[in-house]
């Protein structure tokens, strides 16, 4: 009995060590709710390091220490706009905008974790050079942009052989609107990227209409929401996702063949990998849908909420906007 206390107590406390650790190493800013939409350069502001930086070379990094994923970027020919000039940032959980691509030069807002490290995050934001001049200007000049800029970007989800996300890929002839008193509308460039100017203060309504031509993409079921303050120096970063016009259609028979009504069904990557889809329920028939399915390879498998028979599909391929019919999923 005394063996297994001790080594009961040498299990709590090394899941407490590694507890302690994440909270060590992540900023105390994380552990507050940070959401994508929208960014602000409200974060130049508050930001512990504002860098440009060209990026030398990325590693990812594991440690005991640290039970979050970290990506090490070595970086080079810095200038610091806030905070002292460093030539090691960490990545932890991406950040909201861009990755780091070795040779390409960023903007970076960071946040200097308990260790001393800077770290990035989904709270910061990561922008290429050439589309961070904005914000350049407002740190490098006293004097302010006439009113306040919508910047963003649109992109859709793909997925790999295994069902894993891929980087979102951008959507180039995306059209988008910014509605308010005042409407505007602009269309992506080949990187997907948009930008209002001079935009007055209140709340404006962003809308997307998919690339003329595209009919394997669907804009957004519900548009987004952006307010814009009356200060002038203030540039508001959103990002627009739209969705691949995919399609799985299937049947779920019991053991005797005979369909089931308001079964539970999901829709998993190949290995088991949750891809952002809700569950779809069948119908009397049996019968059920799950649309706006990215490509990828993928499988089916239900019913939920019972500790009964279950059924799974064999993984399949689902290519960009086509329709999928599976065979009869049976439970067993």
């Amino acid at each position: 009995m005394a063996q297994v206390r001790r080594r009961r107590s040498l299990v709590a406390a090394v899941r407490s060590g590694l507890f302690a650790a994440c909270l060590w190493l992540v900023p105390a800013a994380d552990a507050a709710a940070c959401s994508c939409l929208p960014v602000s350069v409200d974060q130049v502001r508050t930001a512990d390091a504002v860098l440009l930086v060209t990026v030398k070379a990325t590693a990812n990094e594991t440690s005991f220490l640290s039970p979050i994923p970290l990506v090490r970027v070595s970086v080079g020919d810095v200038v610091a706009f806030r905070g002292r000039p460093v030539w090691t940032l960490f990545t932890v959980g991406g950040t909201c905008t861009y990755g780091f691509e070795p040779g390409r030069r960023y903007l970076v807002t960071a946040r200097r974790a308990r260790t001393g490290s800077l770290i990035t995050s989904v709270c910061d934001f990561v922008l290429p050079a050439e589309h961070a001049t904005d914000v350049v200007s407002y740190l490098t000049s006293p004097s302010a942009p006439a009113r306040a800029r919508v910047l963003g970007r649109v992109s859709a989800s793909r997925y790999d052989a295994a069902g894993r996300r891929e980087r979102n890929p951008p959507i180039a002839g995306a059209q988008v609107s910014l509605v308010g008193d005042r409407s505007w509308q602009v269309t992506t460039g080949a990187d997907g990227l948009f930008a209002f100017l001079d935009v007055p203060p209140g709340r404006y309504r962003l809308r997307t209409v998919t690339p003329e031509g595209r009919r394997e993409l669907l804009a957004p079921d519900e548009d987004t929401w952006v307010d814009v303050g009356d200060d002038p120096q203030d540039v508001r970063y959103v990002w627009l996702h739209v969705d691949y016009a995919g399609e799985v259609r299937g049947v779920l028979r019991d053991t005797t063949g005979h369909p089931v009504s308001r079964g539970v069904v999901s829709l998993s990557g190949a290995d088991g990998t949750f891809v952002g889809h809700g569950p779809a329920t069948t119908d009397a028939d049996g019968s059920f849908r799950f649309t706006r399915v990215s490509p990828g390879r993928f499988i089916v498998h239900g019913p939920w909420g019972s500790a009964g028979p279950r059924a799974s599909s064999p993984p399949f391929v689902m290519p960009t906007g086509g329709v999928v019919t599976l065979e009869p999923l049976v439970m067993k």
